[in-house]
């Protein structure tokens, strides 16, 4: 592991996919990065408590900071669409 770190975080949804999610942050410190991010990465959008406890350890053991976090949004594979464009509705209806 690297003592200098990068100027950018890594986003662990998209990055170090051939690891299970929590070891992520870890694979991330060990590339160099200082900070990550994630999607939402729970299954739910309430997770339970030891489901948010095994994530915010693996968080602090790889001693990376957790710079995002996304909301639950639902399941999003495939989708290009986005609720904060403006056109979005009429869009998305005619996309089919």
């Amino acid at each position: 592991m690297s003592d200098y770190l990068l100027p950018y975080l890594a986003n662990c949804s998209l990055l170090f996919t051939e690891e299970p999610l929590l070891r992520r942050p870890a694979a991330a410190r060990a590339a160099g990065f200082g900070a990550v991010e994630f999607w939402w990465p729970f299954a739910a959008p309430v997770p339970s408590d030891r489901e948010v406890d095994a994530f915010t350890t693996a968080i602090e053991e790889a001693g990376v900071a957790l710079a995002g976090l996304n909301f639950f949004a639902g399941d999003l594979a495939g989708s290009t669409w986005t609720g904060t464009w403006p056109p979005w509705p009429a869009a998305a209806t005619a996309a089919g």
